[in-house]
């Protein structure tokens, strides 16, 4: 599994991150979306999800650890990732070192 530090432009990936901020816009069609910011122990990457559902905000919500599937792109010089699909994991057991900076 890769980690935000290994990404590049035009990867799919498959991966598991800590949410570090989520929060919600509407584009100038009247449709909702979410930007999130993700983070493991190398870094972080703000990420758009489009045509949220109704449990996305939950499933985003800050502190959540989550799985997701993504596609990494370059947008004004700076690369973010466009979420396919998520869940969140369990909290219980996990090691946060993975997911916050030393």
């Amino acid at each position: 599994m890769k980690t935000i530090s290994e990404l590049k432009d035009g990867d799919r990936i498959s991966a598991t991150f800590l949410v570090n901020a989520c929060t919600k816009g509407v584009t100038t069609a009247s449709r909702s979306y979410l930007t999130i910011s993700f983070q493991d122990a190398t870094g972080t990457m703000d990420g758009k999800k489009w045509d949220i559902a109704d449990d996305d905000e939950t499933i985003f919500a800050p502190g959540n650890i989550v799985a997701i599937e993504a596609e990494v792109l370059s947008y004004k010089n700076a690369l973010q990732m466009k979420v396919l699909s998520g869940n969140p994991l369990p909290l219980d057991g996990v090691d946060y070192t993975r997911f916050v900076p030393s």
